[in-house]
């Protein structure tokens, strides 16, 4: 990412966030990039990104799809990930349930 974007500061979190981490980290920053593997933390992101009015970007995937969204930062005329995807949804899948094709995270994530 930097190699595209030198001007860019990027602070990545390779420890389990918990959203008083996620707050400190997004009330300094202009975008969220999410790609978490859990549907736990994905919720906990979006809401730390729409409390602190951060933009987020959110990649994703699961069996032979990939998905990628951007969200915010105005989530009062814009939808966030919440108004996408319930918490209670039953439906949502795992990783760990339904697999991945191994070379998708990659994929999606260029």
């Amino acid at each position: 990412m930097l190699a595209q974007n030198p001007d860019c500061e990027v602070q990545a979190i390779d420890t389990r966030a918990d959203e008083t981490s996620l707050a400190a980290v997004a009330a300094a920053a202009d975008c969220i990039i999410d790609a978490s593997d859990n549907f736990a933390t994905r919720f906990a992101v979006n809401r730390v990104a729409v409390t602190h009015g951060v933009a987020l970007v959110t990649g994703s995937a699961i069996r032979w799809e990939g998905q990628f969204a951007t969200f915010g930062p105005n989530y009062e005329t814009s939808p966030c990930y919440a108004c996408v995807y319930s918490p209670d949804d039953e439906s949502l899948e795992d990783c760990q349930g339904a697999g991945v094709l191994a070379s998708l995270p990659g994929t999606n994530g260029q």
